[in-house]
């Protein structure tokens, strides 16, 4: 039998559970109906303005009350992300390193890779890299034998750093960290999407960053490709002079090729020139590919063209320093489009 103490505290987490999917449901709800009003509010301005003008006092109107509904849905959109994140548990003596890559908007930017490493930007050994979530949330986990291990190591501190699926590294922190055992550390990283590359050293200004006597950027209106196929939708963002971002693949047989989901919105404002990333439904599993033998970060990116993501990384004392030792799944089987793959990457043999 149940201690009662358990079972009220089983009650109340379950509450907790329920009142949080209640919340992201009708969060959800009225996301979809001010995205309903957003389409009729632009299908009455263009009727408006093919019949009597652009300058018609109505089509202002209806421009501003447009304007005004997509910062109503960002705004219900980020709320809606900060709520669904889900923080991990980890032993109390454990440390936690999380938080949320936003953009501008203060949306969340997911499928990027968020990892540590040392002040040559080489990733620390055995620790996990982390996803982004829908809702640009992270977290690294780090047991007190690692935070030890990693304090010795790097007296100096650790940077957190963010990549690209691929390998690419778009961002490091300025000032390192000092991990304390048992510590949760809560970080929040502001992001430029049309960044490519973006490392913030000492006495180095960051890369890419317009400067102040810079003209801005022209804006332009990303086209809604959301259940076109893939081919339409690429012809789409060219011409509303948009970049591809990052393309990723989710099994749905009956929309195979077909775009899932796109990320900035259809409606939203960005500069010319910005990233859409794309999510494009796939018939099912998908062959792993082989990456023994070759580096991390050629590893990372031929795993991301297969359209899976880096799981988690350990590292094992070899002559072949930062080549792939080992992989999970094995190359050539079938495994779902969009899960991880596992890598051991050899390190430098430590002497004694």
């Amino acid at each position: 039998m149940k201690d009662p103490t358990e079972c009220a505290a089983e009650d109340f987490d379950q509450n907790l559970a329920s009142m949080k999917q209640a919340r992201i449901a009708g969060l959800t709800d009225v996301i979809e109906l001010q995205t309903l009003t957003r389409t009729l509010l632009q299908h009455e301005a263009r009727r408006i303005e093919q019949k009597s003008g652009a300058g018609h006092p109505r089509v202002e109107r209806l421009k501003a009350r447009l304007k005004t509904n997509l910062e109503l849905i960002n705004t219900l959109v980020v709320e809606r992300e900060v709520y669904a994140v889900d923080v991990p548990e980890v032993p109390e003596d454990s440390t936690l390193v999380h938080g949320r890559i936003i953009d501008e908007n203060r949306r969340g930017i997911r499928h990027l890779v968020v990892c540590l490493v040392d002040k040559q930007s080489s990733p620390v050994n055995d620790v996990a890299d982390s996803v982004t979530d829908n809702s640009g949330y992270f977290a690294v986990s780090l047991t007190a034998e690692s935070v030890k291990r990693i304090r010795k190591n790097n007296p100096n501190g650790i940077f957190l750093a963010v990549l690209t699926p691929g390998g690419e590294l778009l961002h490091r922190e300025r000032k390192p960290r000092v991990l304390e055992t048992g510590a949760r550390m809560l970080v929040e990283i502001p992001f430029d999407r049309r960044t490519r590359i973006k490392v913030d050293e000492p006495g180095k200004p960051p890369v890419d960053q317009p400067g102040e006597d810079e003209p801005a950027t022209d804006t332009v209106v990303v086209p809604d490709v959301i259940g076109l196929l893939q081919a339409k939708a690429l012809e789409s963002l060219k011409a509303a002079r948009l970049d591809v971002g990052e393309l990723k693949t989710e099994p749905a047989p009956d929309q195979a090729g077909r775009i899932l989901s796109q990320d900035p919105a259809g409606g939203s404002r960005v500069d010319a020139g910005a990233a859409v990333n794309l999510v494009i439904a796939v018939s099912g599993n998908v062959k792993v590919p082989k990456v023994i033998g070759i580096k991390l970060v050629s590893a990372r990116k031929k795993i991301a063209k297969h359209g899976f993501t880096i799981g988690k990384i350990n590292y094992r004392a070899s002559p072949d320093i930062g080549i792939v030792l080992a992989q999970k799944p094995k190359a050539g089987t079938e495994a779902v489009a969009g899960s991880a793959v596992g890598l051991v990457v050899g390190k430098e043999v430590e002497n004694d």
